[in-house]
């Protein structure tokens, strides 16, 4: 009988992936190095992801996936659109800050232009919830009168493109970054610009 918490073949090769893509990114390791590190056979793993890059793909999923969850869980929790936008970037605020969450950013990153155009998919697609989440919220602002008009699409996409900035100069810089807090700084700029 296995002992209760140790991870199963599944999660061992995505431990390692995700680990050894954020270290040498896709296209530097190789399938025997996950499996090495995963301590499960090649046939393992092509049982569970068929390739490399639906291991690829299934990770950054899981990641986004995971994202999206605490971003809407967070939002929801909220019934005035200014502490929702709060808590969600508290949510980002935390992402940059955790040491655990730096491997996110490089295998986010280093990889834009690579694995596959599925990834690709997979990446706008989450990003697209993302955005729809944050138009959410504008437009729930707007129509209580807590924000002023302005286009809800283009604000998100401000939004996302600040927050997206700060995290590639979190995985640039890695602990030379040394910004105390990000999220009081976007929130305060993004919300006195909406605000009415």
């Amino acid at each position: 009988m296995k002992p209760k918490n140790t991870p199963n073949a599944k999660e061992r090769i995505l431990e390692a992936a995700q680990r050894l893509f954020a270290e040498k990114g896709f296209w530097g390791t190789s399938v025997q190095d996950i499996t090495d590190a995963a301590k499960v056979n090649k046939a393992m793993l092509f049982y569970y992801f068929k390739s490399k890059e639906n291991l690829y793909r299934s990770l950054v999923q899981e990641i986004l996936g995971d994202i999206l969850n605490a971003l809407s869980e967070k939002a929801h929790a909220h019934k005035d659109p200014m502490e929702k936008f709060h808590a969600m970037m508290d949510v980002y605020n935390e992402l940059c800050f955790q040491p655990k969450n730096f491997m996110i950013f490089k295998i986010m990153f280093q990889d834009v232009i690579g694995p596959g155009e599925r990834v690709k998919e997979c990446i706008r697609g989450n990003m697209q919830d993302v955005l729809s989440l944050i138009e959410s919220v504008i437009n729930e602002g707007i129509s209580q009168g807590i924000f002023r008009k302005v286009d809800p699409h283009l604000t998100a996409l401000s939004i996302i493109g600040i927050c997206y900035i700060f995290a590639r100069h979190r995985f640039v810089l890695g602990d030379k970054f040394n910004v105390d807090d990000i999220s009081p700084f976007i929130q305060s700029v993004i919300l006195e610009g909406i605000k009415c």
